[in-house]
């Protein structure tokens, strides 16, 4: 989301600390460039690895879950040189389009920045997972209006292509009050971000919400002018970006979660022709030599998941216990749920876990049960479990319990006694009949007693 949702920066220097204004100390876990270039600048850095990137587009870090198919609009103010605080937009929309860059598969996001209820900038945005949950920012293409207006893309940068370092956007673990780290820089553009996660324990309230336990993140550019001030960003766990806020500089934007959406098929699709046109005219426009993204790879929708693998029914009393592993390939489009049916009978389960558990079903019958995953674009592939036959539930123990003796039929007319007056006097029963008595819920006996010991003269 550019400056809002989006930008992120990385590491230089070797070993070193510095002492920064305010008196922040950063100190050089990692490297990703000559420090000779860039004297003191030096951050913590998580290296790069495309292999540690096995699922990138399931991106379900509870602080920025990122599913396709939502969108979240911020509301307020900044100031954008129109005279003051004016009113601010922006609307983040997670598309079904994915993006491969330097080896990992990344997310696609539409991002429009809109002043005063003009648009000012049209951004994609790609992001990615980590096998360690951290959610990574890797490449920008932002396109800048003029009046509603295209005018130019000059900041166009992306992972490992021109000089282009990305970052994470977000930990797995926040640490708060922990060391200042890189979130994205690309000398050639100018764009350098880093970021310090200022604590986890904010409460918040937005249009959307109150949310607590809420992770504060400052960011800020250190080699920018100090009228350009740090944005402190508000992540509330399970639902992700809810405020943004200012602290210092010019422009003052501030913004509140004031809508979420689910969107429809329609507007599902009008997202991603949106952000085609855009990536069209990426690759067809004479930009500048510093743009990266005219030759890297294109953009792909999501298709369907693979099937699930290795399911495995395991019978018990009265039901079953159906586990799975997840598809190799998710489509490009994060997992969502899997939907489990049961054969014969047709009883199907809904679960966002690979492991799903049936009750009721039939003693003796043998079950075949089917797994498939979802995405946004809707079901895989199918895999079948082995066949399991459902035993009986077993039955509860009986318990003795003694009572005080009582009537519970007196036939004898006249003069039939019982000890709550029920079935007495009933008169001689002829020969070969059957005469029901009832036990249950009379004298002590429980309602749901299995046996009883009578006498009968």
């Amino acid at each position: 989301m550019g400056k809002t949702v989006g930008a992120s920066a990385r590491t230089v220097g070797l070993g070193l600390s510095v002492l920064l204004a305010g008196g922040s100390v950063l100190t050089v876990l990692e490297s990703r460039a000559n420090a000779a270039t860039d004297p003191g600048y030096n951050y913590v850095a998580t290296p790069f690895n495309a292999a540690n990137f096995t699922h990138p587009t399931v991106i379900d870090n509870p602080y920025m879950p990122l599913i396709p198919g939502t969108q979240l609009v911020l509301e307020g103010r900044a100031d954008r040189g129109e005279g003051g605080r004016t009113p601010h937009t922006v609307i983040f929309t997670i598309t079904d389009l994915t993006k491969v860059v330097a080896g990992v598969r990344t997310v696609v996001a539409w991002d429009q920045d809109i002043n005063q209820g003009v648009l000012q900038e049209s951004e994609l945005a790609l992001f990615a997972q980590d096998d360690d949950g951290n959610v990574w920012n890797l490449g920008e293409y932002p396109e800048e209006y003029v009046n509603g207006v295209y005018s130019v893309a000059p900041s166009t940068w992306l992972e490992g292509s021109g000089g282009g370092l990305g970052g994470v956007h977000v930990h797995a673990n926040p640490q708060p009050d922990s060391l200042i780290y890189l979130a994205g820089r690309v000398p050639a553009i100018g764009f350098f971000d880093v970021a310090r996660e200022v604590t986890r324990e904010t409460s918040t309230s937005v249009p959307t919400g109150s949310y607590d336990h809420v992770l504060r993140v400052d960011e800020w550019d250190p080699s920018a002018q100090p009228d350009d001030g740090h944005q402190v960003k508000y992540y509330a766990p399970g639902v992700g970006l809810v405020r943004v806020g200012p602290d210092g500089g010019v422009e003052q934007e501030g913004l509140v979660r004031a809508e979420t959406h689910h969107l429809t098929a329609d507007e599902l699709a009008a997202a991603r022709m949106a952000s085609l046109e855009i990536d069209g005219r990426a690759r067809s426009t004479k930009s500048s030599n510093k743009s990266v993204w005219k030759p890297s790879a294109a953009l792909v929708r999501a298709t369907l998941p693979d099937a699930p693998r290795s399911a495995v029914a395991t019978a018990t009393p009265g039901g079953a216990t159906i586990v799975w592993d997840p598809p190799i390939s998710d489509g490009g489009a994060a997992v969502t749920g899997y939907t489990v049916s049961a054969s014969p009978g047709g009883i199907t389960r809904t679960v966002t876990s690979p492991a799903a558990t049936f009750d009721g079903l039939t003693p003796g019958v043998s079950y075949l049960f089917t797994v498939t995953a979802n995405n946004i674009e809707g079901a895989g592939s199918v895999t079948t479990s082995n066949a399991v036959t459902v035993p009986a539930p077993p039955r509860a123990a009986a318990t003795l319990v003694g009572l005080e003796p009582g009537r519970f039929v007196d036939s004898r007319l006249p003069g039939g006694r019982t000890f709550d007056g029920f079935a007495a006097g009933g008169g001689l029963r002829a020969g070969g009949s059957v005469t029901e008595v009832l036990v249950g819920g009379r004298g002590g006996v429980p309602g749901d007693a299995v046996a009883v010991s009578l006498n009968v003269t």
